[in-house]
């Protein structure tokens, strides 16, 4: 490649997008509490400033979300589309930051703070695509919303759910376009920068493994505690070897990567498997997030409990999932129990969303290539394909797989160039759609 296309892109959305990322960066939303009327009121300030349509939706006080409307001209208009992101991010350990996580900080080319990527920078492209969208087009033949939510990063129960017990007209739309997947520079060799999309994601499923035993002073050791028992279950889990699969998303995926990278079958599997973030779109994975025991170092605890966070294939039967699991740890006496499941359902790779999104992309970073994934994570998007509404995630700014790797870690940070990208197009992706109504009137 000659150039880096991604050095080529036009400043007004670059500055517009930094300063409102700025100062959604500055409130800390971090969940839990949550908090997300912080970021919500100079959200709303940017989206009232350009003239939309702005409700405040509260599940409680401090809970709060934001809705924005542009309104079409066409009366055949039918159900709004929908940008769907989040106002609230993970929490920090304050310690092994490098800089100050709630104090935006712009060095080496890039915005540091939490929520840089997840999903700061996508509220804010979203909210300037639509912004300059909408003045450039006062007369356009869609009408379109824009939602950021509470509580996603926590099953969206003071957020998306709250919105849909009460005001499930907001949900009423005809597409979403929110987060989920990720765009690069190169990946896994490619030439050129990839923009992946997904239409489906990984079941989550979350389980607590508890262990009991005889408690008393552990001046008096015991051959066998709850500690030890939990311990060996967890031993037993870290060394399950899940199948691989590749389902039609995943073989789609692969055959993109050896074009876009100019490599054969066996080179771009070999990437994937090198690849954390990529391998794990081929299996059923299970993370120790949570590790529970003890209250004086003198006293030999009676309960231990760890929580597991499950990421399962949409092939993989949860319940079987969690009986073959409590097969395999049955020696050790604990119990397992289900706390949460969130499953994804899926929308068409070929929708006509993808379709727009790829002429987007075409105009904004010409030469980039598009390819569906299967997100490893959970997105409010459930919610919309729960309801049959086609719902698809791209977050448009371009980053590394180092720069995603901080994401609800250490040192979260965007690439400044990135910023005006993701805006542009998310400001394309609106001219593609609304072109394809104007033709359809």
């Amino acid at each position: 490649m000659a150039e880096d296309p991604l050095n080529t892109r036009p400043s007004s959305f670059q500055e517009r997008t930094l300063g409102l990322v700025e100062e959604l960066i500055r409130q800390d939303t971090s969940n839990p509490p949550g908090n997300e009327y912080r970021a919500a009121r100079p959200l709303m300030r940017f989206l009232l400033n350009e003239g939309l349509d702005v409700e405040l939706i509260e599940s409680s006080r401090s809970r709060s979300s934001v809705v924005a409307r542009m309104r079409g001209v066409s009366a055949s208009a039918g159900p709004p589309g929908l940008l769907l992101s989040h106002l609230d991010v993970s929490p920090v350990q304050r310690s092994f930051w490098s800089t100050s996580p709630f104090t935006p900080t712009v060095q080496s080319g890039y915005l540091w703070g939490r929520g840089a990527i997840d999903l700061k920078t996508l509220v804010a492209a979203h909210a300037v695509g639509l912004a300059e969208f909408a003045r450039h087009n006062p007369s356009p033949h869609i009408d379109v919303m824009l939602l950021a939510a509470a509580d996603e990063t926590r099953g969206g129960k003071a957020g998306i759910r709250a919105i849909e017990e009460h005001r499930s007209d907001i949900l009423d739309c005809a597409w979403v376009l929110g987060e989920g997947s990720f765009s690069y520079p190169t990946l896994l060799g490619s030439k050129d920068p990839v923009f992946t999309y997904c239409p489906q994601e990984k079941t989550a499923l979350w389980l607590v493994v508890e262990a009991q035993g005889a408690g008393g002073h552990s001046s008096v050791p015991r051959e066998s505690t709850a500690v030890t028992r939990l311990v060996g279950a967890l031993a037993a889990i870290g060394s399950i070897q899940s199948p691989r699969h590749a389902g039609h998303i995943q073989e789609e995926f692969i055959e993109v990567m050896m074009r876009a990278s100019e490599s054969d079958r066996s080179r771009v599997e070999t990437a994937i498997a090198e690849s954390p973030a990529f391998s794990a779109m081929f299996t059923d994975t299970v993370s120790i997030t949570i590790v529970e025991a003890g209250m004086e170092p003198s006293v030999v605890p009676s309960a231990a409990k760890a929580t597991l966070d499950c990421r399962l294939l949409p092939d993989t039967d949860p319940s079987q999932f969690i009986a073959d699991l409590e097969a395999v740890i049955a020696e050790f006496g604990v119990s397992v129990t289900e706390t949460f499941r969130a499953v994804s359902g899926a929308s068409d790779p070929r929708g006509f969303v993808p379709r727009a999104l790829e002429r987007a992309l075409a105009a904004t970073v010409p030469g980039a290539a598009m390819v569906p994934v299967v997100s490893a994570g959970y997105t409010d998007l459930r919610i919309f394909r729960a309801r049959n509404i086609p719902a698809y995630g791209c977050h448009t700014a371009p980053i590394t797989l180092e720069d995603r790797a901080t994401i609800a870690g250490h040192d979260e940070r965007v690439p400044i160039r990135s910023l005006g990208i993701a805006a542009e197009v998310i400001f394309n992706f609106l001219g593609e759609v609304n072109a394809d109504a104007a033709k359809a009137a």
